[in-house]
């Protein structure tokens, strides 16, 4: 089905182009109307003559037409009667009234009617006459264009829940639109003569703040973003600037678009994410667990059967067992960084300091890569979940390092400052470009789910040859049962 609203604003887009300029002229002087009609056709316009009242009066009731030119006596009717009535058979046509006796008052008589936009006397200039009805085209097209325009402009806001306003610059509503005031119980214009504060106050004093200051940011030159609940549902909005030709700030404008069901999306699948993450977690402490509890005490029985065999055994026996146990020893060993770095209870256990330092140290035997450390703050009691998202964000940078930067030393940073957890990882290495990176990493996704999961943000700054830095910010809260701080470093 072809779509209403599309077809309209097409017809619309083509319509002045296509739209010829009608004239219709009533008079009974046969020359002067067989005249101007060929004159006027020349110039490009569609004429049609009456030479009567009667028959205007008809051919108007049948089509519109542009311009009217219209005798200011008739054999059957003035003029000025004439147009009166036909005004109202066509609403949108302008008038020229012709006369061959002209006056001051008579011209006042004429150009008094609302529709009679001039007077001409007979005989006409020309030059003069066709440049008014030039004049007069010009000038319908435009209004029609800027008509035509409007038109478009209502069939997208009809359709679009968004709401667009203007101010001026007392704060005051002299615009207001939108498919989106319905679903705050207003219509268009409706705002239009009250003020932003008045407003916000009687709907929603708490958003008073946030709102003032976007507008009178935008009065002093500077737009706005900023998203907002408001009455139910959340919105993301921007002012700017409202300018005049000479570029003096008058006012602003604003476009508010109604998020809901994206906000709500969004947040089911934070929601989502965190518990997929937790069920991750979970399965690394049940797989850590398991490799504890049965690998390691299988391997350790394994040691000990090899000590008891080594008794008594001959000298190559017990050298090929002696070497055995140490390849046991070296299991075990493998066995118990596996599993701490699956899931290491120090971090529930110690807190979050000493567990990266137990983990860089494990990093740099792992890898050859070593690692500057230097925190503050970290001594203090952290939220568990805050911990393990920094502990895995870390982790994960290093591995990167070890992968991809081709460098043999990383620096880190770990400061928790006020209310902020600041979390860094800096190589000099090779570096890459952030474009290329597919969306679907799983590394950098996962960091930014992390730090999302917390309240937090991940930045990257890095490019081909020169490096890579990453910072992480995540928001301290209080730790479950804890009232605050503990020990700063």
């Amino acid at each position: 089905m072809k779509d209403s609203g599309a077809s309209e604003a097409k017809d619309a887009e083509v319509g002045v182009a296509n739209r010829p300029f009608s004239v219709a002229i009533v008079d009974d002087d046969v020359d002067l109307a067989s005249n101007l009609k060929d004159i006027l056709e020349e110039n490009g316009c569609d004429v049609e003559v009456c030479l009567d009242a009667s028959s205007a009066l008809l051919r108007f009731s049948e089509r519109g037409f542009c311009l009217g030119l219209v005798d200011i006596k008739l054999p059957d009717m003035p003029g000025l009667q004439l147009v009166a009535q036909l005004s109202q058979a066509s609403p949108g046509t302008e008038y020229l009234i012709i006369t061959g006796y002209g006056s001051f008052d008579s011209a006042v008589e004429a150009v008094s009617h609302r529709k009679v936009i001039g007077y001409e006397v007979k005989p006409l200039d020309l030059d003069r006459f066709l440049t008014l009805v030039e004049q007069i085209r010009l000038r319908q097209e435009a209004e029609m264009r800027w008509r035509e325009t409007e038109s478009r402009l209502r069939l997208v806001m009809e359709r679009i829940p968004c709401i667009v306003w203007a101010v001026d610059r007392e704060l005051r509503y002299t615009y207001s639109a939108g498919a989106g005031l319905a679903a705050l119980g207003l219509q268009a214009g409706e705002l239009v003569g009250t003020t932003v504060s008045g407003y916000v106050q009687a709907s929603q004093e708490n958003s008073l703040s946030t709102v003032s200051l976007a507008h009178n940011q935008a009065l002093l030159g500077v737009p706005t973003t900023y998203e907002i609940d408001w009455q139910g549902r959340t919105f993301s909005c921007r002012i700017e600037p409202l300018t005049e030709a000479s570029g003096q700030i008058v006012g602003a404008v604003g476009v508010a678009f109604d998020i809901t069901d994206i906000a709500q999306m969004q947040s089911q699948l934070r929601a989502l994410t965190r518990r997929l993450v937790l069920v991750q977690e979970e399965e690394r402490m049940r797989v850590a667990r398991e490799l504890h509890d049965q690998g390691g005490q299988s391997l350790t029985a394994l040691r000990m059967m090899l000590d008891m065999c080594m008794r008594g055994a001959s000298d190559d026996v017990a050298h090929a067992l002696a070497e055995a146990r140490s390849l046991v020893d070296k299991l075990i060993g493998e066995m118990r960084d596996t599993v701490l770095r699956l899931h290491p209870p120090m971090l529930d256990d110690l807190g979050l300091l000493p567990t990266l330092l137990w983990d860089f140290d494990c990093f740099r035997s792992r890898t050859g890569v070593s690692v500057n450390f230097r925190h503050a703050g970290l001594r203090r009691e952290l939220d568990p979940e805050l911990s393990l998202a920094a502990y895995r964000i870390l982790q994960e940078c290093l591995t990167n390092v070890a992968r991809h930067a081709g460098v043999s030393e990383a620096t880190v940073m770990a400061k928790a400052d006020g209310d902020v957890l600041a979390l860094s990882v800096e190589d000099g290495g090779n570096g890459f470009d952030p474009s290329g990176v597919s969306p679907n990493c799983s590394g950098l996704t996962g960091m930014m789910q992390r730090a999302e999961m917390v309240g937090g943000t991940v930045e990257i700054d890095t490019s081909p040859g020169g490096g890579t830095r990453i910072s992480v910010e995540l928001p301290l809260r209080s730790p479950r049962g804890s009232t605050g701080e503990v020990d700063q470093d």
